[in-house]
């Protein structure tokens, strides 16, 4: 109800300005939406498991081919097993792409202080970029599931889809480092966490500027593009290429680029961790020295 009340008041008009709540709001929405999109496409429409492994009802099993349920699944895998596998993957990618959307929000978040953080959605660059940014995400995602036994289309919707990831680069970018160089948000000297706020900035630019973000997409890309070339070879250019041969080449290339994700994630976490473990022990040594101070004062009568 929470999410529909928000949504409401977006519509209406009174959608809050704060910079966390709108983009919380934009990453609600596509991810229940995706995530009911993708479970009941693929597991209802294309995968067809009813066909194979029958429905539960009060009474029995019911399935539509007459097969045990061994039999089904390995009439399953000789069918659909492709299908399934790219279906796999693609759950799996968008998983951790929800997950990563949800990290990286409140790494962001703590590049800034509390007393000065940039808060008001008007002054965000791509604002109005990002609605659509959302919703052509939400609906790239559905039309993956949708069209995930047509490896052809499949390919030219991830490549969309990369297009969408480039330009939602480059606004990450564009706003690091025009908050990161405006002295309205550098943190307080009076702020006694002004130095552990600076080295997660440090790490945020190495990870989302430093890092070869549009060398990776790109590469990506370029897999897609070449699983794409595959799929339509012997329509196009009378090579003979086994047709499965798309699919295991699209399942790699998504799982090289999740690899790659998740190694520089845990780089850039593992920085996080040790200034998080800093910012603790100063903490806590600010603390002892306060409570020292007090103990020595002696009571008078």
């Amino acid at each position: 109800m929470k999410l529909i009340d928000r949504l409401e008041d977006l519509l209406a008009g009174r959608g809050s300005k704060d910079v966390r709540e709108r983009l919380q709001f934009h990453i609600d929405i596509s991810e229940k939406i995706i995530a009911l999109g993708l479970f009941s496409v693929l597991a209802g429409q294309k995968l067809e498991l009813e066909k194979y492994f029958g429905r539960v009802e009060l009474s029995s099993v019911t399935r539509l081919i007459d097969t045990s349920i061994v039999s089904g699944l390995q009439l399953f895998v000789a069918e659909k097993g492709l299908v399934a596998l790219l279906a796999l993957f693609t759950t799996i990618w968008y998983f951790l792409y929800a997950r990563a959307v949800r990290n990286e929000m409140d790494i962001i978040v703590d590049t800034f202080s509390r007393f000065n953080p940039p808060h008001d959605w008007e002054n965000i660059v791509g604002k109005n970029v990002i609605p659509l940014l959302s919703m052509g995400i939400t609906v790239t995602f559905l039309a993956l599931a949708w069209f995930i036994d047509n490896v052809k289309i499949y390919c030219l919707i991830v490549l969309v889809l990369n297009v969408l990831d480039i330009r939602g680069n480059n606004v990450l970018r564009q706003n690091l480092v025009r908050h990161f160089a405006d002295q309205r948000f550098v943190p307080l000297d009076s702020d006694l966490h002004k130095s552990f706020i600076m080295r997660r900035r440090a790490a945020a630019e190495d990870y989302w500027i430093n890092k070869p973000q549009l060398e990776r997409i790109g590469i990506f890309m370029i897999a897609t593009a070449s699983a794409f070339l595959v799929s339509v070879s012997d329509a196009a250019f009378g090579v003979g290429v086994w047709p499965g041969f798309a699919y295991l080449l699209l399942a790699a290339s998504i799982m090289a680029n999740e690899a790659v994700m998740y190694m520089w994630r845990r780089q850039r976490n593992a920085v996080l961790e040790r200034i998080d473990d800093d910012e603790v022990r100063a903490n806590r040594e600010r603390t002892g020295e306060r409570q020292g101070g007090h103990s020595q004062i002696a009571p008078t009568d």
